[in-house]
């Protein structure tokens, strides 16, 4: 029987779970045990998945039937004394937090979803994005107090994106705005905050999807957002770029598993056709 190997889970609140790996632990296994550290439940955790990053920064999702250390991980994951990193995510978005069964699931969405948000994932107008901020503050932290200790919260949590910031005379400016929309939210209890944060996300038509790096037939790289709704092209270089949409006509849950599996398997070896 081969021996164990060291790794690391990092969970979406940012706490990381230490465990080791035997050679017989199934996906589907680990991730019970990070649901019970996540306080995740039946049917909740089945939106959840497990991904590790490759060279290039890019998500692979885990099999849940197959056995954690059968996938083939980056090379320097393989070095003496160095841990497998995996990352517990959404990998099936509901298409609203009210269709989920716990409070906590809700956090988890409202935690990725805020992630992806500040890396410039979506496309949010400056209005928005100031009242999704304004709302994360509020849960992140609670009540407005002063601006001093507003400007300092703000530097603790990312919340803009380069786009915005490119759209504004200075950080100080968002800054500036970000504060009066926090001070008028002063009362609103965490859940509410979260609540109106992901009602408003849910809107956005980039809600829900997975980005995937491929090449052209030209050999040009491009950007891939798969969701629900179809398959959607980026601009690599702006996320927020929106070149092509391709929707699904008729879909199911199942065949939606089986798609993103499918290009999840294949991604080195799909090539967009230029008429997409």
């Amino acid at each position: 029987m081969g021996e164990g190997r060291r790794t690391q889970v990092m969970l979406l609140d940012e706490r990381r779970l230490d465990i080791v790996v035997q050679p017989k632990l199934t996906v589907e296994e680990l991730l019970n045990i990070v649901a019970s550290h996540c306080h995740l439940r039946d049917p909740d955790k089945h939106y959840f998945g497990l991904t590790f990053l490759d060279d290039r920064q890019q998500y692979h999702w885990l099999y849940r039937q197959r056995c954690v250390l059968d996938h083939d991980f980056p090379k320097k994951m393989y070095l003496s004394g160095v841990s497998i990193i995996l990352y517990h995510m959404i990998k099936f978005y509901v298409h609203s937090v009210s269709q989920l069964a716990y409070s906590p699931t809700v956090e988890l969405y409202f935690l990725q979803v805020q992630q992806h948000i500040s890396r410039g994932y979506f496309q949010v107008d400056s209005k928005s994005m100031f009242r999704l901020s304004g709302y994360a503050m509020q849960a992140y932290f609670g009540d407005y107090v002063n601006e001093s200790v507003a400007k300092n919260r703000m530097k603790r949590l990312p919340l803009f994106p380069a786009s915005l910031l490119k759209e504004y005379p200075s950080l100080a400016h968002c800054e500036d705005k970000l504060t009066e929309i926090y001070k008028s939210l002063f009362g609103m209890s965490r859940g509410a905050a979260i609540l109106n944060y992901m009602s408003l996300v849910e809107k956005m038509e980039n809600y829900g999807m997975h980005f995937y790096e491929v090449k052209e037939k030209s050999g040009a790289s491009v950007l891939l957002g798969l969701c629900s709704k179809g398959l959607y092209q980026f601009d690599v270089n702006d996320p927020a770029v929106t070149r092509q949409v391709r929707t699904f006509s008729v879909i199911t849950g199942n065949n939606w598993r089986t798609y993103i599996t499918g290009i999840e398997s294949f991604r080195s070896k799909f090539m967009i056709q230029n008429g997409m």
